[in-house]
């Protein structure tokens, strides 16, 4: 995947879900949609870190974990308990989506 397309796209997830998030759901529909926004822009931002980190020799992080602490460590991300608990929470949601 083209790497400027995969940032690109994240930046544009994240205003999806800002202006999902800008009025209260009305139905489980749209709040259903608001957590599917909110699970696709956090794939994209630990893969664009993935990237970014790459791009500047920090080493290759392969996982949402690796590539959350190494960007806690750089300082671009602050409270990496919650960015974590996001990780646990999104890789268990699609682990258990995939048992279907």
């Amino acid at each position: 995947m083209d790497k400027s397309l995969l940032i690109n796209g994240f930046e544009q997830a994240l205003k999806s879900l800002t202006d999902a998030l800008a009025s209260p759901a009305r139905s489980d529909l749209e709040k259903a949609g608001c957590i599917q926004y909110f699970e696709f822009c956090f794939e994209l931002a630990w893969k664009s870190i993935r990237i970014v980190t790459s791009n500047q020799g920090l080493g290759d992080c392969s996982s949402p974990k690796a590539c959350l602490k190494q960007a806690f460590a750089a300082h671009w991300i602050d409270h990496e308990e919650i960015w974590l608990g996001y990780a646990i929470r999104t890789q268990s949601h699609v682990a258990y989506l995939q048992c279907d």
